[in-house]
């Protein structure tokens, strides 16, 4: 049984004058954010919670009252998120500012996270978290709509064919 020795010797770096980024890098602190909340099911959680709640979210023009329900699911995606995150900061030994923060410095260092990021910000941002809401809910939309179909849930078990042509 392999302890895991081999996976040390794989990690050679491109170049001989790699340097791994500092502890306190965003890059760093995204790697150790996305494996800790890879052991989470974070994804699969917000997921989850998107299917559930996205539709019933209203979409008030600027200045307009939120509605009570958009704004109670508002909180359970704060708790959902929390409880996904309990233990993240602390056990970096950051405050929750901090957290954010780093948050924020993360995603300007690596646009190709901001969505796994911007699900994080929506939890203290209400603006971020409509935002992936819509994001959302346009995503799905894309999936479960072609365009001469507007409510038809039919072909949802047949597998999906893109128009690969496939040389048999």
């Amino acid at each position: 049984s392999h302890h895991h020795e081999a996976h040390e010797t794989v990690r050679r770096p491109m170049a001989d004058n790699f340097v791994p980024p500092p502890e306190d890098h965003p890059q760093t602190f995204l790697n150790k954010l996305v494996e800790f909340l890879g052991e989470e099911d974070f994804e699969d959680s917000l997921t989850g919670f998107l299917r559930e709640n996205a539709s019933k979210v209203e979409f008030t023009t600027r200045g307009e009252e939120q509605k009570l329900e958009t704004y109670t699911i508002y909180q359970k995606y704060l708790a959902l998120v929390e409880n996904k995150l309990e233990g993240f900061a602390s056990k970096q030994g950051c405050t929750p500012v901090q957290f954010q923060e780093m948050c924020l410095a993360a995603k300007q260092a690596d646009s190709s996270a901001h969505m796994f990021l911007d699900a994080l910000i929506a939890s203290w941002d209400f603006d971020t978290f409509m935002q992936l809401v819509q994001d959302f809910l346009l995503e799905e939309a894309e999936v479960s709509q072609k365009p001469d179909s507007v409510d038809n849930d039919e072909d949802d078990d047949g597998p999906n064919n893109p128009d690969e042509d496939i040389e048999i």
